[in-house]
């Protein structure tokens, strides 16, 4: 996945992407007035979602496979809501 999202949401950002996606932290940003990044990642993600990422135009870009879209969709669940530190999906993380 990360040679998918990360291919534009690097550090900088390229192709018009308005963010980095190269850690945690980069995911629990605003995007939007209340809206978490992870939020808008877990809609855009979707095949049916009109604003599809990555951009089906993009043809040197992959689409996530299902299995892909299986794994984001079970982090979405488990680990993005933020958790105390040391705590969570970042439990044993070096500092």
């Amino acid at each position: 996945m990360l040679e998918i999202c990360q291919n534009c949401h690097q550090n900088p950002p390229v192709r018009d992407a308005p963010f980095p996606f190269l850690t945690y932290e980069d995911t629990q940003g605003v995007y939007f007035r209340t809206t978490l990044r992870w939020e808008r990642m877990a809609q855009v993600i979707e095949p049916d979602e009109p604003l599809h990422m990555p951009p089906r135009t993009a043809t040197d870009v992959p689409q996530l496979t299902d299995p892909q879209l299986q794994t984001l969709r079970s982090w979405f669940a488990a680990c993005t809501p933020p958790e105390p530190e040391g705590s969570g999906c970042d439990k044993g993380e070096s500092p």
